[in-house]
């Protein structure tokens, strides 16, 4: 379930019709009587996410050479 700002506050992966109803009513509860935990929920959320460090960014300039990507194109379409 996403916060305002589009971060998750909540997550699993299958529930049942009546398991999924009941917590979308619990969080709808909850942003009505207490917004911050909703927000706090995200922020830790996020932090457990980026924690984990699954994905390592590349912070590396693309490069484009054409000789390059014109070897890859001849080499795919001579597989045609």
């Amino acid at each position: 379930m996403p916060y305002r700002d589009g971060r998750p506050v909540w997550g699993g992966t299958y529930f049942k019709k009546e398991q999924w109803v009941n917590a979308l009513e619990q969080i709808a509860t909850l942003y009505a009587n207490h917004p911050e935990k909703l927000e706090e929920y995200a922020t830790k959320l996020e932090q457990g996410l980026k924690a984990m460090d699954v994905i390592n960014i590349n912070t590396e300039a693309p490069d484009f050479d054409s000789a390059f990507v014109n070897s890859i194109v001849k080499d795919w379409s001579e597989t045609l």
